[in-house]
């Protein structure tokens, strides 16, 4: 049992750092305005990720600790528990929709964990909600 959340502890920290090199190191940040006020990357790919093989709270949590850790890292203004607040949304939102999905069998394959349209919606629908939505 202790194994198991240590492993879980341990994936999770890795997932929540590679989201920080992701957004950091590997994304496009689109000036309008004069000011960077878009970024374009894969940095949420982390934290999806680990919502849907763990569980929303995880999702929630690796999303927050990414969050933070860049924020401290890399400051570009002042911190903001809003954007926190959204990148934990991002985590646990598609975990949710994709238990929903199960639940009441929609869009699901017998024998597949994650079937493509059903993952696609789920991201999707988070996505809009929340990084264009929120942000």
């Amino acid at each position: 049992m202790a194994n198991k959340r240590l492993l879980r502890l341990v994936f999770s920290s890795l997932l929540a750092a590679m989201s920080v090199l992701l957004i950091q190191f590997l994304s496009l940040k689109v000036p309008i305005g004069g000011a960077y006020s878009m970024n374009i990357g894969f940095g949420v790919v982390p934290v999806i990720t680990g919502g849907l093989l763990m569980g929303p709270l995880h999702g929630a949590a690796i999303g927050a600790l990414a969050d933070f850790i860049k924020s401290m890292l890399f400051p570009t203004g002042g911190y903001s528990p809003g954007f926190t607040l959204t990148y934990a949304l991002i985590g646990a939102t598609p975990a949710l929709l994709m238990r929903l999905l199960r639940k009441n069998n929609v869009l699901m394959k017998p024998g597949v964990e994650f079937p493509y349209p059903a993952l696609l919606l789920c991201v999707t629908v988070s996505q809009i909600l929340f990084s264009a939505g929120l942000n």
